[in-house]
């Protein structure tokens, strides 16, 4: 434990428990919660050049760290064309989160082989904090359901997923136990919240667990009852609480929830996805007028149907097709995938904390085609601090 309290360490690990927690500034918590953004901006450069003014630039993938470098110098140009074109400013915490991809040279100094050790179980103890927020707003708002703009409950499929995985391997009752409980919780998030790609992502990262535990030569046996096990249990008592608290109305709206994923058709005249399909033709227009450069990161869009502006789309590449252009979108893209990439290469390695990364990463790019979550939330820390972890720990083995 010596060595987390090393300031290589422990910057990665604040960063990541505040992102963690951090909830959406609309809800419990109000708008004071942007302010936790920018110390966790503040904190992650700060951290950077901490360690690069007193460590050497420790052994990661050279390809990565010029295509972060090359990301991040784009969206600053970005966001001096716009003002050159005399673009109107904004400078809500939105316009300062994508900086947070630098978070990976967080990950290449942390130490490779303590921090992943605590990473799982931070993650594993945020959900009960994610879920007291969510009941603390229900009963304030007196609304059981129909509550959507709890960003961290993103996180919960996945915390799901290495919580089934841990208790899956585990020997310990206690620890079994403690496994369970996270999984737990985590449903009990994903049903309240209602979001459908979260019961996408959920059973997407349940069968990456079957795959993987079948590459690496397991019985398969354990994680599948583990997993429906939990998925049952979560599924009487979940559903019986929020009957005897809410009544009828509760099971209607998570039903209906689920249903629409076996009928596309509904999903596609849902009113929420009529709205987004929407915004992005008005996106693409915008696209259209400057499509190599796009049209700077303070372009604003007109949503004529309500008569309102609108700053971004429910879509992390059309946002960055518009906001940077073909040139923008390829560094970007060519940034997504070869961390996933990276990711992909520790997996087959059999390591397990790139296979969480790996979860984390799925879960986030099956969310991010109807989110700005790989641009706009502060889920990129987490996400490039495992990156930059499992960069390092396979520089390592090549060298």
């Amino acid at each position: 434990m010596g060595n987390l309290r090393r300031i290589e360490n422990l910057i990665p690990l604040t960063v990541l428990f505040l992102a963690l927690i951090n909830p959406h500034p609309s809800e419990v918590f109000g708008y004071r919660a942007v302010l936790v953004v920018y110390f966790i901006i503040f904190i992650v450069f700060f951290g950077i050049f901490w360690n690069l003014a007193f460590l050497p630039l420790p052994k990661g993938d050279n390809i990565l760290n010029y295509l972060v470098i090359a990301f991040l110098m784009t969206y600053i140009l970005s966001i001096i064309s716009a003002l050159g074109l005399e673009k109107t400013l904004r400078l809500d915490e939105h316009r300062f989160i994508p900086f947070l991809f630098a978070s990976y040279f967080l990950g290449i100094f942390a130490d490779k082989r303590e921090v992943p050790k605590v990473l799982p179980f931070i993650f594993m103890a945020s959900s009960v904090f994610i879920l007291l927020e969510i009941i603390v707003d229900i009963f304030k708002e007196y609304n059981p359901t129909f509550r959507f703009g709890y960003r961290n409950v993103f996180y919960t499929p996945f915390i799901f997923a290495i919580s089934v995985y841990l208790m899956s391997e585990e020997k310990s009752g206690i620890r079994k136990i403690l496994y369970f409980l996270a999984a737990f919780i985590s449903l009990v998030c994903i049903v309240l919240f209602g979001n459908r790609t979260n019961y996408i992502s959920l059973g997407v990262l349940t069968a990456l667990i079957f795959i993987y535990a079948a590459f690496k030569g397991k019985s398969i046996k354990s994680y599948i009852i583990n997993a429906f096990g939990t998925l049952s249990i979560t599924g009487l008592l979940g559903l019986g609480m929020g009957y005897a608290m809410f009544g009828y109305a509760f099971l209607i709206y998570v039903f209906l929830r689920i249903s629409t994923l076996f009928t596309p058709s509904e999903t596609i005249y849902d009113p929420a996805a009529q709205i987004r399909i929407y915004d992005y033709s008005l996106a693409f227009q915008r696209f259209y007028l400057s499509p190599f450069f796009g049209q700077t990161e303070f372009d604003m869009l007109t949503r004529w149907i309500e008569g309102k502006i609108v700053n971004f789309v429910d879509s992390s590449f059309i946002t960055v097709l518009w906001k940077m252009g073909i040139f923008g979108f390829t560094i970007y893209l060519a940034l997504l995938i070869y961390s996933f990439a990276i990711v992909l290469k520790g997996v087959l390695r059999k390591d397990d904390f790139a296979f969480f990364t790996l979860l984390l990463f799925t879960s986030f790019l099956i969310t991010s085609l109807t989110t700005t979550i790989l641009i706009y939330y502060i889920h990129i820390a987490p996400l490039m601090i495992c990156v930059g972890i499992v960069a390092k720990r396979l520089s390592d083995i090549s060298h």
